[in-house]
């Protein structure tokens, strides 16, 4: 989900949303153990604001490659692929579509589907943390981990 960021004469959208809209291999199985469809609800549960959110059908980097790169969001809240490799993609160019002082949440961090630890998602994560640890502000950590984009496109070195 991605909040556009305030251009001074109210936004024409409440957020856009991009997803597959199919089970992957990953959700399959955990429809088949009983654990729901995450997807399935979408419509239902965003149907007070159906006018003002724009669905984007497809993987997150057909989005990212369509984009003419001026987009800007004020949040975006990131709950695709769980595959690290995918979040670290998602990561980086949610980042640079991120409005400085921007909100940037990931979903499922604690999440372990996958029996080697670094293809869940936290790894990707962590690896991001550290990457952008000086343009980023920590505001909650937990299941959702929460941060802000500071202001400033150059990184301080270290003395």
């Amino acid at each position: 989900m991605l909040l556009p960021a305030q251009s001074g004469t109210g936004p024409a959208d409440l957020c856009r949303y991009l997803g597959r809209f199919r089970r992957t291999q990953e959700r399959r199985r955990r429809h088949a153990a009983g654990a729901g469809d995450g997807g399935s609800g979408f419509d239902k549960n965003t149907s007070a604001f159906s006018g003002r959110i724009t669905k984007h059908k497809g993987t997150s980097l057909s989005f990212y490659h369509a984009s003419d790169g001026r987009e800007r969001y004020d949040l975006i809240y990131v709950d695709g692929s769980h595959r690290s490799d995918d979040v670290i993609v998602d990561a980086v160019n949610c980042f640079r579509m991120l409005t400085d002082g921007g909100i940037l949440i990931f979903d499922d961090y604690f999440w372990t589907y996958y029996e080697a630890e670094l293809e869940n998602p936290a790894s990707a994560i962590n690896a991001f943390l550290r990457m952008k640890r000086h343009r980023l502000e920590i505001l909650s950590f937990d299941y959702q981990l929460i941060v802000r984009k500071r202001p400033g496109g150059a990184r301080r070195e270290q003395a």
